[in-house]
């Protein structure tokens, strides 16, 4: 039985003589319509248009093998080559014969189309896909010639790496990959139209999975928008990481006992799921989900994925977590109530000022110097309360200016016990101005129906209780400013709902300040 020598037969590729030289491999110059693509060549053929310009420039550096046929001669190594000859010779009849050098035709078919991948494994970059297809091709061809009666010393697995120019490691990785990576996804990303989309070791990782994880992972990845541009930008940030912690996690989940029945976990198909869609939005966080009950999770009232036997708690849990929210959202509104009742009124003041002082909004902004303000129409908004009120609301003292900045002026003087005025250089008297005895100080005039004071006060009031038959007709009478609205009374008893108020006017409260001063 002959041995099969893989040194030995790797030189016959290897020797290169020059045309006219004795020996039993010479280059002879074939036309190219005599040469035919081998139809056993699976390789892609691409990059053609570069490689012909560098031979168009440098000439054919290195020639084609082919092997006598009927009709001509079948290229055995150099498909791409020839490919970019007949591109030059469409222009350039320079072109139209290839060197080629000959092989004598003694061998069979299987030595003939290893060498033929043999060859290829030399001068080509090839994708993992093409490495695989070609270490199936050269496993069958050795087991092939094994059947003839070569010989082939050592495992078989250690010739196919070597033919191929890979380890040993990388063929056996390419092997899963060939044979367990789900079909659809094999043919769809690996070796098929869009190859490369999958690196090599994200393939491998993948390969371990069950493939209706695969699926999953796939899937997930693929609708992934944030990392890149063109189709499924997801899938070139899969990585063999990302990969191998979702198959730990699935396996911890298929292990997991309940606690309430002592078996493993009905929900591992679940858990399977929202393991892998968090995972794609965190890759290396910890997974509660893999190694707990539903019931921990911190996802449990959103979950879709949640256990089959803890619907009822989910459900009750979303109806509490929904009464909880709502309950947050009635203490949040009731907490800036005051706040929003303040902003309302400061606007509405400002609107009564800037009338009075016969501005429109743009002109009170040139006066302001300021380098932003809201534009007039929304100021205009503002003023008539037509805008949505928020605590974040904007005030119309200049750009970005809010309640929290002018409460914190209002508190910085009452810790120094001074006018905000004085804090502002306005007055070179640090107290307010106090009334002399027995005269009363005007703290505020008359202010349009409509407005309000924003706070909790005492004040006065200008009614319209005119009829159809006496119009115009008002009184004046004392009032207090409670909770967004006006009453007759201290009790808050008798509201003013539906007399028109035409003015009002904030009055202090004496009564307090003469008892404070009592104490």
């Amino acid at each position: 039985m002959a041995k099969f020598d893989l040194g030995a037969f790797a030189q016959t590729l290897q020797t290169v003589p020059d045309s006219g030289t004795e020996g039993p491999e010479q280059i002879v110059y074939i036309p190219l319509d005599q040469l035919h693509e081998d139809a056993r060549n699976f390789y892609t053929v691409s990059g053609v248009e570069d490689l012909a310009a560098n031979i168009q420039l440098c000439g054919l550096m290195d020639p084609l093998r082919v092997s006598k046929a009927e009709d001509g001669y079948t290229i055995v190594s150099g498909h791409r080559r020839f490919a970019a000859l007949s591109l030059l010779a469409k222009e350039d009849s320079r072109f139209s014969k290839a060197a080629c050098i000959v092989d004598p035709g003694t061998e069979s078919p299987q030595m003939q189309e290893l060498r033929l991948l043999y060859a290829n494994a030399d001068t080509r970059r090839m994708s993992g896909a093409d490495i695989a297809r070609q270490a199936e091709r050269v496993q069958e061809l050795l087991y092939e010639l094994k059947e003839q009666g070569v010989e082939f010393p050592g495992r078989m697995r250690d010739h196919v790496a070597e033919a191929c120019k890979i380890s040993k490691s990388k063929l056996s990785r390419l092997e899963a990959i060939r044979s367990h990576l789900a079909p659809d996804i094999r043919k769809a990303y690996w070796d098929g139209p869009e190859k490369g989309r999958l690196n090599e070791a994200a393939a491998y990782s993948l390969s371990r999975l069950p493939e209706d994880y695969q699926r999953q992972v796939v899937d997930a990845y693929r609708r992934t928008s944030g990392h890149g541009g063109g189709g499924d930008p997801g899938l070139k940030w899969l990585t063999a990481g990302a990969v191998d912690k979702i198959r730990d996690d699935i396996e911890a989940a298929e292990n997991l006992l309940c606690k309430a029945h002592g078996k493993k976990c009905l929900n591992y198909l679940g858990k399977a799921h929202h393991i892998i869609q968090s995972r794609i939005k965190s890759p290396y966080s910890y997974s509660s989900c893999a190694r707990a009950c539903c019931r921990t999770c911190a996802s449990f009232v959103s979950c879709k994925d949640v256990c089959p036997r803890l619907k009822d708690a989910q459900q009750q849990a979303r109806a509490d977590s929904r009464a909880q929210a709502q309950q947050e959202k009635a203490a949040r509104a009731a907490k800036e109530a005051p706040d929003i009742e303040q902003i309302r009124a400061i606007w509405q003041r400002f609107a009564a000022l800037r009338k009075q002082a016969g501005l429109t909004p743009d002109e009170y902004k040139g006066k302001l110097d300021c380098p932003w303000m809201m534009p007039e129409r929304d100021m205009l908004e503002q003023e008539s309360g037509a805008a949505k009120i928020t605590p974040e609301t904007f005030l119309p003292y200049g750009g970005h200016v809010y309640l929290s900045d002018i409460k914190r002026w209002a508190a910085a003087a009452d810790a120094l016990g001074c006018s905000v005025d004085y804090l502002m250089m306005r007055t070179d008297e640090p107290q307010p101005i106090s009334p002399a005895p027995g005269q009363q100080l005007i703290l505020a005039g008359w202010m349009p129906g409509g407005t309000n004071p924003g706070h909790d006060c005492d004040g006065l009031v200008i009614l319209d209780v005119g009829r159809p038959m006496d119009p115009g007709c008002t009184m004046r009478t004392s009032a207090y400013y409670y909770g967004g609205a006006w009453y007759i009374d201290r009790e808050h008893r008798t509201k003013v709902d539906d007399i028109p108020i035409l003015a009002w006017m904030e009055v202090p409260a004496w009564e307090r300040a003469e008892k404070e001063n009592a104490t």
